[in-house]
Protein backbone atom coordinates (compact mmCIF):
# COMPACT_ATOMS: atom_id res chain seq x y z
CA UNK A 1 0.00 0.00 0.00
CA UNK A 2 1.70 3.28 -1.24
CA UNK A 3 0.64 6.76 0.25
CA UNK A 4 1.29 10.00 -1.25
CA UNK A 5 2.24 12.82 1.10
CA UNK A 6 1.97 16.43 -0.21
CA UNK A 7 4.11 18.87 0.96
CA UNK A 8 3.13 22.74 0.23
CA UNK A 9 5.88 25.14 1.41
CA UNK A 10 4.28 28.00 2.56
CA UNK A 11 5.42 32.26 3.28
CA UNK A 12 5.03 33.75 6.22
CA UNK A 13 4.36 37.79 6.05
CA UNK A 14 5.34 39.53 9.21
CA UNK A 15 4.06 43.33 8.85
CA UNK A 16 6.26 45.66 8.60
CA UNK A 17 7.27 48.03 11.38
CA UNK A 18 9.99 50.65 12.94
CA UNK A 19 11.19 52.08 9.50
CA UNK A 20 14.23 54.36 10.34
CA UNK A 21 17.25 56.29 8.43
CA UNK A 22 20.81 55.28 9.29
CA UNK A 23 23.36 57.87 7.49
CA UNK A 24 26.90 57.43 6.97
CA UNK A 25 28.39 60.11 7.66
CA UNK A 26 26.46 60.45 10.78
CA UNK A 27 25.12 62.83 11.70
CA UNK A 28 25.08 63.61 7.05
CA UNK A 29 27.09 66.84 6.99
CA UNK A 30 29.08 66.73 4.36
CA UNK A 31 31.37 69.30 2.13
CA UNK A 32 30.84 69.97 -1.83
CA UNK A 33 31.90 66.30 -3.35
CA UNK A 34 32.05 64.21 -0.68
CA UNK A 35 29.84 61.20 -0.41
CA UNK A 36 27.04 59.99 1.58
CA UNK A 37 24.67 56.74 2.38
CA UNK A 38 21.50 56.57 3.58
CA UNK A 39 20.09 52.63 4.79
CA UNK A 40 16.47 52.09 4.69
CA UNK A 41 16.29 49.52 7.87
CA UNK A 42 12.91 48.16 9.64
CA UNK A 43 12.44 46.53 13.07
CA UNK A 44 10.42 43.74 11.41
CA UNK A 45 8.30 42.90 8.36
CA UNK A 46 9.21 40.36 5.57
CA UNK A 47 8.73 40.80 1.70
CA UNK A 48 9.76 44.11 1.73
CA UNK A 49 10.32 47.02 -1.07
CA UNK A 50 11.11 50.59 -0.69
CA UNK A 51 10.20 53.50 -1.56
CA UNK A 52 12.50 56.65 -1.48
CA UNK A 53 11.19 60.98 -1.13
CA UNK A 54 13.76 63.77 -1.72
CA UNK A 55 12.39 66.95 -0.93
CA UNK A 56 8.73 65.31 -0.76
CA UNK A 57 9.35 64.23 -4.34
CA UNK A 58 9.76 60.62 -4.91
CA UNK A 59 12.62 59.22 -6.40
CA UNK A 60 11.49 56.44 -8.53
CA UNK A 61 15.35 54.93 -9.73
CA UNK A 62 18.30 55.43 -10.28
CA UNK A 63 20.04 58.37 -12.47
CA UNK A 64 22.45 61.43 -12.26
CA UNK A 65 21.78 62.37 -8.40
CA UNK A 66 21.34 59.13 -6.51
CA UNK A 67 21.78 55.46 -7.14
CA UNK A 68 19.38 52.83 -5.66
CA UNK A 69 20.43 49.85 -4.29
CA UNK A 70 17.80 47.33 -2.31
CA UNK A 71 17.02 49.43 1.21
CA UNK A 72 20.06 51.86 0.48
CA UNK A 73 20.70 55.71 -1.44
CA UNK A 74 24.02 56.31 -2.40
CA UNK A 75 25.23 59.92 -3.49
CA UNK A 76 29.04 59.81 -4.60
CA UNK A 77 29.55 63.58 -5.24
CA UNK A 78 27.22 65.78 -3.15
CA UNK A 79 26.33 69.13 -4.71
CA UNK A 80 24.06 71.72 -3.36
CA UNK A 81 20.97 69.79 -4.97
CA UNK A 82 21.71 66.38 -2.70
CA UNK A 83 20.55 68.84 0.55
CA UNK A 84 17.57 68.69 1.71
CA UNK A 85 15.04 66.23 3.70
CA UNK A 86 15.01 62.12 3.08
CA UNK A 87 12.19 59.65 4.18
CA UNK A 88 12.24 56.16 3.16
CA UNK A 89 8.79 53.97 3.27
CA UNK A 90 9.05 50.33 3.62
CA UNK A 91 6.17 48.15 2.19
CA UNK A 92 5.25 44.45 1.74
CA UNK A 93 2.11 43.38 0.22
CA UNK A 94 1.15 39.75 -0.29
CA UNK A 95 -2.51 39.07 -1.72
CA UNK A 96 -5.05 41.58 -0.59
CA UNK A 97 -2.58 42.37 2.40
CA UNK A 98 -0.20 45.17 2.15
CA UNK A 99 1.23 47.18 4.82
CA UNK A 100 3.48 50.08 4.63
CA UNK A 101 6.02 52.10 7.01
CA UNK A 102 7.95 55.28 6.70
CA UNK A 103 11.01 56.67 8.35
CA UNK A 104 11.39 60.33 10.16
CA UNK A 105 13.02 62.38 7.60
CA UNK A 106 16.59 62.88 7.75
CA UNK A 107 18.16 66.49 6.92
CA UNK A 108 21.59 65.84 4.54
CA UNK A 109 23.51 69.25 4.87
CA UNK A 110 25.90 69.76 1.56
CA UNK A 111 28.24 72.66 2.93
CA UNK A 112 29.82 75.20 0.39
CA UNK A 113 33.69 75.46 0.45
CA UNK A 114 34.90 78.72 1.85
CA UNK A 115 35.95 81.38 -0.48
CA UNK A 116 38.81 83.31 0.05
CA UNK A 117 37.97 86.67 2.12
CA UNK A 118 38.53 89.98 1.01
CA UNK A 119 39.46 93.18 3.05
CA UNK A 120 38.08 96.81 2.58
CA UNK A 121 37.08 99.97 4.55
CA UNK A 122 35.60 103.51 4.75
CA UNK A 123 36.28 105.91 6.67
CA UNK A 124 33.67 107.80 8.92
CA UNK A 125 34.22 111.02 11.21
CA UNK A 126 33.07 110.14 15.09
CA UNK A 127 34.05 112.61 18.42
CA UNK A 128 37.12 114.07 17.72
CA UNK A 129 38.54 111.65 15.05
CA UNK A 130 38.14 109.56 11.85
CA UNK A 131 37.74 105.86 12.54
CA UNK A 132 37.78 102.78 9.89
CA UNK A 133 35.06 100.49 9.27
CA UNK A 134 36.50 97.58 8.03
CA UNK A 135 34.93 94.57 5.97
CA UNK A 136 35.84 90.96 5.85
CA UNK A 137 33.61 89.41 3.66
CA UNK A 138 33.98 85.87 1.63
CA UNK A 139 31.94 85.26 -1.52
CA UNK A 140 31.16 81.90 -0.85
CA UNK A 141 30.66 79.05 1.85
CA UNK A 142 28.63 77.92 4.44
CA UNK A 143 28.06 79.75 7.92
CA UNK A 144 29.02 79.78 10.33
CA UNK A 145 32.12 81.72 10.11
CA UNK A 146 34.40 82.84 12.14
CA UNK A 147 36.78 86.07 10.99
CA UNK A 148 39.67 87.67 12.83
CA UNK A 149 41.27 90.99 11.96
CA UNK A 150 45.29 91.34 11.51
CA UNK A 151 47.30 94.23 11.99
CA UNK A 152 50.66 94.04 10.89
CA UNK A 153 50.01 90.10 11.49
CA UNK A 154 48.91 90.28 14.66
CA UNK A 155 45.54 89.47 15.87
CA UNK A 156 43.26 92.47 16.97
CA UNK A 157 41.18 90.98 20.43
CA UNK A 158 38.11 91.20 18.46
CA UNK A 159 36.51 87.72 16.50
CA UNK A 160 33.26 87.89 14.78
CA UNK A 161 31.34 85.03 13.88
CA UNK A 162 28.55 84.41 12.06
CA UNK A 163 27.62 85.10 8.63
CA UNK A 164 29.90 85.43 5.65
CA UNK A 165 30.92 89.37 5.96
CA UNK A 166 31.68 90.80 9.32
CA UNK A 167 32.35 94.33 10.49
CA UNK A 168 35.88 95.74 12.47
CA UNK A 169 36.59 99.47 13.60
CA UNK A 170 39.84 100.93 14.25
CA UNK A 171 40.97 104.45 14.72
CA UNK A 172 42.73 106.46 12.03
CA UNK A 173 45.14 109.24 11.49
CA UNK A 174 45.06 111.03 8.05
CA UNK A 175 48.07 111.01 5.69
CA UNK A 176 49.25 108.60 8.11
CA UNK A 177 50.46 104.80 7.32
CA UNK A 178 48.56 102.89 10.39
CA UNK A 179 49.47 99.44 9.14
CA UNK A 180 48.64 96.45 7.34
CA UNK A 181 45.39 95.05 7.52
CA UNK A 182 44.25 91.55 6.54
CA UNK A 183 41.51 88.93 7.23
CA UNK A 184 41.05 85.30 8.20
CA UNK A 185 38.36 83.47 7.85
CA UNK A 186 37.54 79.89 9.42
CA UNK A 187 35.46 76.99 9.55
CA UNK A 188 35.07 73.71 11.13
CA UNK A 189 37.30 72.57 7.93
CA UNK A 190 39.13 75.84 6.02
CA UNK A 191 41.36 78.29 7.45
CA UNK A 192 41.84 81.33 4.72
CA UNK A 193 43.83 84.79 4.86
CA UNK A 194 42.46 88.06 2.53
CA UNK A 195 45.36 89.92 0.69
CA UNK A 196 46.77 92.09 2.55
CA UNK A 197 45.55 96.23 2.23
CA UNK A 198 47.55 99.03 3.47
CA UNK A 199 45.49 101.03 6.29
CA UNK A 200 46.53 104.73 5.21
CA UNK A 201 44.02 107.24 3.95
CA UNK A 202 46.25 109.74 1.74
CA UNK A 203 44.46 113.31 0.53
CA UNK A 204 43.64 114.22 -2.76
CA UNK A 205 45.57 116.52 -4.88
CA UNK A 206 45.23 118.58 -7.83
CA UNK A 207 43.64 116.54 -10.76
CA UNK A 208 43.92 116.61 -14.43
CA UNK A 209 41.73 115.92 -17.42
CA UNK A 210 42.66 113.84 -20.24
CA UNK A 211 40.62 114.01 -23.51
CA UNK A 212 39.39 110.98 -26.04
CA UNK A 213 37.38 111.46 -28.81
CA UNK A 214 35.10 108.47 -29.91
CA UNK A 215 33.92 107.74 -33.56
CA UNK A 216 31.25 106.48 -35.15
CA UNK A 217 31.04 103.30 -37.80
CA UNK A 218 32.12 106.08 -40.57
CA UNK A 219 34.74 107.28 -38.50
CA UNK A 220 33.23 110.60 -37.64
CA UNK A 221 33.53 112.26 -34.19
CA UNK A 222 30.75 111.72 -32.42
CA UNK A 223 31.34 112.05 -28.73
CA UNK A 224 33.68 112.73 -26.32
CA UNK A 225 35.41 111.12 -23.35
CA UNK A 226 36.89 113.07 -20.38
CA UNK A 227 38.76 111.41 -17.53
CA UNK A 228 39.67 113.14 -14.39
CA UNK A 229 42.61 111.69 -12.81
CA UNK A 230 44.83 112.24 -9.62
CA UNK A 231 47.89 111.09 -8.43
CA UNK A 232 47.11 110.68 -4.83
CA UNK A 233 43.95 110.26 -2.67
CA UNK A 234 42.29 107.42 -1.00
CA UNK A 235 38.33 108.70 -0.87
CA UNK A 236 38.08 110.95 -3.75
CA UNK A 237 35.26 113.01 -4.45
CA UNK A 238 34.59 114.29 -8.43
CA UNK A 239 32.69 116.85 -9.76
CA UNK A 240 32.67 118.94 -12.96
CA UNK A 241 32.72 122.45 -14.12
CA UNK A 242 31.61 123.33 -17.89
CA UNK A 243 32.43 127.28 -18.90
CA UNK A 244 32.86 127.66 -15.00
CA UNK A 245 29.99 126.66 -14.13
CA UNK A 246 28.61 123.51 -11.92
CA UNK A 247 27.63 120.32 -14.73
CA UNK A 248 24.78 118.82 -13.25
CA UNK A 249 24.93 115.18 -12.68
CA UNK A 250 21.97 114.16 -15.48
CA UNK A 251 21.93 116.15 -18.89
CA UNK A 252 20.61 115.26 -22.39
CA UNK A 253 23.84 115.09 -23.56
CA UNK A 254 26.31 114.10 -20.96
CA UNK A 255 27.04 111.19 -18.97
CA UNK A 256 29.10 110.42 -15.75
CA UNK A 257 30.94 107.21 -14.93
CA UNK A 258 33.00 105.28 -12.59
CA UNK A 259 31.78 107.10 -9.67
CA UNK A 260 31.47 110.46 -11.29
CA UNK A 261 35.83 110.15 -12.77
CA UNK A 262 34.89 110.09 -16.05
CA UNK A 263 32.61 112.28 -17.98
CA UNK A 264 31.01 111.39 -21.53
CA UNK A 265 29.50 114.11 -23.79
CA UNK A 266 27.02 111.71 -25.99
CA UNK A 267 26.41 114.68 -28.97
CA UNK A 268 29.29 117.59 -29.30
CA UNK A 269 27.31 120.77 -30.37
CA UNK A 270 27.63 123.91 -30.17
CA UNK A 271 25.54 124.27 -27.23
CA UNK A 272 27.95 122.22 -25.24
CA UNK A 273 31.54 123.00 -26.51
CA UNK A 274 33.74 125.09 -24.48
CA UNK A 275 36.16 124.58 -21.85
CA UNK A 276 35.90 121.40 -18.75
CA UNK A 277 37.42 121.11 -15.88
CA UNK A 278 37.32 118.56 -12.87
CA UNK A 279 36.60 119.21 -9.31
CA UNK A 280 38.00 116.99 -6.52
CA UNK A 281 38.18 116.82 -2.48
CA UNK A 282 37.59 114.00 0.47
CA UNK A 283 34.69 112.30 0.49
CA UNK A 284 35.17 111.93 4.35
CA UNK A 285 35.53 115.59 5.04
CA UNK A 286 32.85 117.81 3.89
CA UNK A 287 34.54 120.98 5.16
CA UNK A 288 37.42 120.41 2.78
CA UNK A 289 37.77 122.33 -0.19
CA UNK A 290 37.60 121.80 -4.06
CA UNK A 291 40.92 121.41 -6.01
CA UNK A 292 40.21 122.15 -9.75
CA UNK A 293 42.11 121.00 -12.89
CA UNK A 294 43.19 123.39 -15.88
CA UNK A 295 40.17 123.76 -18.35
CA UNK A 296 40.20 121.04 -21.27
CA UNK A 297 38.49 122.85 -24.44
CA UNK A 298 36.28 120.13 -26.20
CA UNK A 299 34.57 121.90 -29.28
CA UNK A 300 32.31 120.62 -32.34
CA UNK A 301 34.32 119.48 -35.16
CA UNK A 302 33.48 118.13 -39.16
CA UNK A 303 36.71 116.65 -39.10
CA UNK A 304 36.65 113.40 -40.19
CA UNK A 305 39.10 110.79 -38.66
CA UNK A 306 40.72 108.35 -41.15
CA UNK A 307 39.85 105.27 -41.55
CA UNK A 308 42.04 102.52 -41.05
CA UNK A 309 42.43 101.16 -44.78
CA UNK A 310 43.17 104.80 -45.41
CA UNK A 311 45.75 104.38 -43.17
CA UNK A 312 46.68 101.05 -44.14
CA UNK A 313 46.86 102.34 -47.92
CA UNK A 314 49.30 105.40 -47.22
CA UNK A 315 51.89 103.10 -45.05
CA UNK A 316 51.95 100.84 -47.88
CA UNK A 317 52.64 103.63 -50.09
CA UNK A 318 55.27 105.09 -47.71
CA UNK A 319 56.87 102.07 -48.04
CA UNK A 320 57.53 101.13 -51.75
CA UNK A 321 58.81 104.51 -51.81
CA UNK A 322 61.69 103.51 -49.43
CA UNK A 323 62.12 100.50 -51.36
CA UNK A 324 61.74 101.98 -54.43
CA UNK A 325 64.13 104.75 -53.42
CA UNK A 326 66.47 102.41 -51.81
CA UNK A 327 66.66 99.84 -55.11
CA UNK A 328 67.54 103.20 -57.24
CA UNK A 329 70.18 104.12 -54.86
CA UNK A 330 71.68 100.45 -54.50
CA UNK A 331 71.90 100.40 -58.47
CA UNK A 332 73.17 103.78 -58.75
CA UNK A 333 76.28 102.85 -56.11
CA UNK A 334 76.87 99.60 -58.61
CA UNK A 335 77.15 101.75 -61.88
CA UNK A 336 79.27 104.27 -60.60
CA UNK A 337 81.76 101.12 -58.91
CA UNK A 338 81.34 99.42 -62.63
CA UNK A 339 82.30 102.74 -64.50
CA UNK A 340 85.47 103.25 -61.74
CA UNK A 341 86.49 99.70 -62.62
CA UNK A 342 86.21 100.48 -66.13
CA UNK A 343 88.49 103.76 -66.07
CA UNK A 344 91.12 101.39 -64.49
CA UNK A 345 90.75 98.72 -66.93
CA UNK A 346 91.94 101.63 -69.60
CA UNK A 347 94.60 103.37 -67.72
CA UNK A 348 96.36 99.50 -67.18
CA UNK A 349 95.88 98.99 -71.55
CA UNK A 350 97.31 102.36 -72.19
CA UNK A 351 100.23 102.13 -69.80
CA UNK A 352 101.38 98.04 -71.27
CA UNK A 353 100.63 99.68 -74.91
CA UNK A 354 103.14 102.53 -73.79
CA UNK A 355 105.41 99.79 -72.30
CA UNK A 356 105.17 97.91 -75.16
CA UNK A 357 106.45 100.18 -77.74
CA UNK A 358 109.54 101.37 -75.68
CA UNK A 359 110.79 97.84 -75.38
CA UNK A 360 110.02 97.58 -79.34
CA UNK A 361 111.95 100.60 -79.93
CA UNK A 362 114.86 99.84 -77.88
CA UNK A 363 114.93 96.19 -79.86
CA UNK A 364 115.74 98.16 -83.21
CA UNK A 365 118.01 99.89 -81.70
CA UNK A 366 120.14 97.28 -80.59
CA UNK A 367 119.77 95.86 -84.41
CA UNK A 368 121.30 98.46 -86.02
CA UNK A 369 125.15 98.02 -86.99
CA UNK A 370 127.30 100.68 -84.80
CA UNK A 371 130.82 101.49 -85.95
CA UNK A 372 133.67 100.45 -83.49
CA UNK A 373 137.38 102.13 -83.45
CA UNK A 374 139.91 99.39 -83.38
CA UNK A 375 143.60 100.60 -82.39
CA UNK A 376 146.90 99.28 -83.98
CA UNK A 377 149.51 98.24 -81.50
CA UNK A 378 152.96 96.69 -82.74
CA UNK A 379 154.77 94.58 -80.97
CA UNK A 380 158.68 94.13 -81.27
CA UNK A 381 160.12 90.91 -80.65
CA UNK A 382 163.71 89.83 -80.48
CA UNK A 383 165.07 87.17 -82.18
Amino acid sequence: MGENLGFQLMSVLLPVRGTHLVSNPDPPVIYEGKGFTLSCRVSKGTHLAYIWYHNKHEVASSSSLHHLSGNMLTVDRATERHAGYYVCTATNKMGNFSRASSSLQVNVVVKKYLSAPTISFTLYHYGSGYHANVSCRSERGSPPVKFQLLLDGKDVPVQQEGSLEAWFTLPVNVGMDMGTLQCRAETDFQQLLSDPKDLEVVPVRRPSVAVEYLQTADYVVAAALLQCSINSGTFPLFSWTFNHSSLPSQGHSHAFTLHGKSLILTDINAGNSGYYSCRVRDSFNSNSSWLESEGVLVEQTDFKMPSVAVIAVAFCCFLLAIIVGGACCLLWSIKRERNQDGGNNQDVVLQEQTNTEADCTMLETGSEPQAEEMDTVVVEVEV
